[in-house]
């Protein structure tokens, strides 16, 4: 497993992608948050998905049907 403090830079760098200012109100903080908060269920459902396709091939030729 990396080093927490590497994820919690890289993190930071990824928020950064969002612009999220002190300045900002909170209506258009909230959703720059929301915004991000949207592309990261969207990446871990991706990568749910990509896992679950993945498994089920390995387990297709572990034991493959009709054999």
């Amino acid at each position: 497993m990396k080093p927490q403090s590497t994820q919690k830079e890289k993190f930071a760098q990824y928020l950064e992608l969002y612009k999220i200012s002190p300045t900002d109100s909170d209506e258009v903080a909230s959703y720059k948050v929301l915004d991000c908060a949207f592309d990261l269920f969207c990446a871990l459902d991706a990568l749910a998905k990509n896992h679950n396709a993945i498994k089920a091939k390995i387990l297709n030729i572990l034991n493959p049907k009709g054999e």
